[in-house]
């Protein structure tokens, strides 16, 4: 549920609790509370939720009904969004058999369509608005349906596709074995079904699935190949996709929904832009997509393919960066998105005969970071912009009890990611704004920066006497990747002066951020790290002598889960986690497992099994010893969970407050305070409209 959901539950709870203490709540009295939020109050989305949860409880009661959709309109027009319209007219075709909120509402959507006329003779300017957000990492946005109407997203708290419909404000889960691989979707023209990706590379598939969830089915699947990219034909008999198998890159014409395969064109090896799009012609001839130019530093170009056994020429050649956001429905026109002039600017190509007619023009100055969702059927552009925030606080910690005192929480200011403590407890450590790493001194508030020549990647842990970081990193600046030298440094605190200890295998497909991680032994002479080899699949537990440089393994696994393990407060055992299945490594989900090694004789005990929905976070000791800790997400919030080491069930000790997700802890030496940073991505969903000259958009 999210934030605005929690607060109008809340509001409509003190209001039933009202008027049920005066006698038994009655749809009108329900219409009532709803109608007083709305015009006494003036508050428009608490009235929303009190009318939507009407039709929700009394659907029977087709009177109050129509007249709480009726308000929905009425408080949707005056917040500006386009839903009015489809409030309206759902009371007309809802409720036929109220004919006075009938007449009302027709008068009122006639009102709003001839004001709706009157602008856009008045004005044919680019309009921009905001539909819809997905908060607190509930969803990332993949698609928009050919009505406007739906969004599909890929659902963060469980991992499937699910649909997101804006005249009601539901959401519906439409897979449920997807366990986050689901991306890449796309809408058939006629709305009816979905089209997806899955995640695992080598031999991933083309899914279907209907727009209600129903017939799921693999439409293509190929040993060894690769499916990147696809996109429905403008009648939906066929989806084109570009697939890989090997070195050998194709487009394929896939039937729907028989599936036959029929390759159209060729590509050259490796060209396709990984993280861009693809987009057909509205008449299918033609294919415009990105690809990466090594000697304009990796930035894209788009070429344009001729499906017919035409040529494949450059459509825009720049050495600035240009995304491909799509081909506007019923026009000539293709978007992209350009930094050639110093921002993220929106600039469109006409094409004529299958090759750019004239230079591109720009459309919309400082368009920022977004990311297309798609048109809709009459030419609206649908994209989303997302914004990653961190925050990070000191609480009173209750060790006995595991609670926390979030009313006493004191918050760092800056977008800082998670936090360990020092020896002493006087500072944090944490990777701040830049990818720096810094230390907070808690009394003062002085702040310094750390090896600022790092690209720093989290994962700090301060050496037990306090003099020295251990950290995941590589070199910053611009650079390629093989240059960074990624692997974790060790920096010392006083003089700054930063030490490579373990250099990652460039081989290896690893990043720092994600398969490295390390601890620090007892007595400060040693340390563990964990290394997840993406080319290889497995995962490994070394011990590093760093005064000779050598290495003994400890435990070798594919299923080693490597941002997760933490040595015991008397450095005699090791805590580790294995997830519940191999992909995603740093991420452990229902059937993962905590184990215990003995550093001793090597000895490796199970004594958790995760049985939680959700990810964890963080994973510690407790400073006593007695216990471990660890913070999972989970559907109806984040909480804190303690295991006992000597054995016994889990215990969910705190769970976190409203708008707190995404949450790492790290409990203080003395185990009487914690740090804890939340995270979470919010994404905006945003269109725009009247974005080409009158006449063009929308068809021809």
């Amino acid at each position: 549920m999210n934030v605005r959901a929690i607060i109008s539950t809340t509001v409509l709870g003190l209001l039933i609790s009202v008027s049920a203490s005066a006698g038994q709540e009655t749809p009108e009295d329900r219409l009532q509370a709803g109608i007083y939020t709305e015009e006494v109050q003036g508050n428009l989305e608490d009235a929303i939720a009190i009318y939507r949860s009407i039709l929700t409880d009394y659907p029977e009661n087709r009177a109050v009904g129509a007249k709480a959709q009726l308000h929905i309109g009425l408080c949707l027009e005056v917040l500006g969004l386009n839903e009015a319209a489809n409030a309206y007219q759902r009371v007309i075709t809802d409720y036929a058999d109220q004919t006075e909120s009938v007449a009302q509402a027709r008068e009122l959507l006639a009102n709003l369509r001839g004001a709706a006329r009157a602008g856009a003779e008045e004005s044919r300017g680019i309009t921009t608005r905001q539909v819809h957000r997905f908060g607190q990492g509930e969803a990332i946005p993949l698609a928009i349906t050919p009505d406007g109407m739906g969004l599909v997203y890929a659902d963060l708290w469980y991992g499937n596709l699910a649909i997101h419909d804006l005249t009601n404000e539901q959401s519906r889960i439409l897979t449920h074995d997807a366990y986050w691989t689901a991306w890449a979707a796309a809408v058939s023209p006629d709305g009816r079904s979905i089209s997806y990706l899955d995640w695992p590379t080598g031999s991933n598939a083309l899914h279907l699935v209907g727009i209600d969830g129903s017939d799921p089915r693999i439409l293509y699947r190929e040993a060894g190949c690769d499916v990147s990219h696809h996109q429905w034909t403008s009648g939906g008999e066929y989806i084109v996709a570009v697939v890989q198998c090997g070195e050998d890159w194709s487009v394929n014409r896939i039937s729907v929904p028989g599936g036959a395969v029929e390759m159209v064109a060729e590509l050259a090896p490796a060209r396709l832009e990984e993280e861009g799009e693809i987009s057909l012609s509205p008449d299918d001839r033609y294919l415009t997509y990105g690809v990466a130019v090594e000697a304009d530093g990796g930035n894209v170009d788009i070429r344009l393919l001729a499906l017919d056994g035409g040529p494949d020429r450059p459509l825009v050649r720049h050495p600035a960066n240009d995304q491909l956001v799509g081909w506007v429905p019923g026009t000539d026109e293709v978007l992209f998105l350009s930094d050639r002039d110093g921002t993220e600017d929106l600039w469109a190509i006409r094409v004529i005969d299958g090759a750019p007619d004239g230079p591109p023009r720009m459309v919309q100055r400082n368009m920022g970071r977004v990311g297309p969702l798609g048109f809709t059927s009459d030419g609206t552009l649908s994209y989303t912009i997302g914004k990653a925030v961190y925050s990070t606080g000191v609480a009173p910690f209750d060790l006995a009890a595991g609670t926390v005192t979030m009313k006493s929480a004191v918050g760092i200011l800056g977008n800082n990611q998670p936090a360990t403590w020092s020896p002493d407890g006087e500072d944090l450590a944490f990777v701040g704004e830049g990818r720096t790493l810094r230390i907070h001194h808690l009394d003062t508030g002085v702040e310094r920066k750390l090896a600022s020549h790092l690209w720093a990647a989290r994962n700090q842990r301060w050496s037990p006497d306090g003099r020295f970081i251990l950290f995941s990193a590589g070199l910053a600046g611009e650079m390629e990747e093989e240059e960074r030298e990624p692997g974790l440094y060790l920096v010392d605190v006083e003089s700054g002066q930063t030490t490579q200890v373990v250099q990652l295998d460039a081989e290896s497909g690893s990043h720092p951020r994600w398969e490295l991680g390390g601890e620090w032994s007892k007595d400060g002479t040693a340390i563990i790290y964990s290394l997840y080899n993406q080319n290889l699949g497995e995962g490994r537990l070394i011990w590093l002598d760093l005064e000779s440089g050598e290495e003994r393994e400890l435990f070798r696994d594919p299923y080693l889960a490597s941002q997760h393990f933490a040595v015991s407060p008397d450095g005699s055992r090791l805590v580790f986690a294995l997830r519940g299945y191999r992909e995603g490594n740093w991420a452990i989900q229902v059937g993962g497992r905590l184990l215990i090694m003995d550093l001793d004789d090597g000895d490796v005990r199970e004594f958790h099994k995760f049985p939680e929905e959700g990810r964890v976070w963080s994973l510690q000791w407790t400073p006593d010893g007695k216990y471990v800790l660890y913070t999972t997400g989970e559907d109806d919030g984040d909480a804190l969970w303690r295991v006992p080491v000597a054995g016994g069930a889990a215990e969910k000790t705190w769970t976190f407050e409203e708008d707190f997700f995404n949450v790492w802890a790290n409990l203080s030496p003395d185990g009487r305070q914690v740090a804890y940073t939340t995270y979470r991505w919010d994404f905006e969903v945003w269109v725009m409209e009247n974005f080409l000259p009158a006449g063009e958009q929308g068809g021809r």
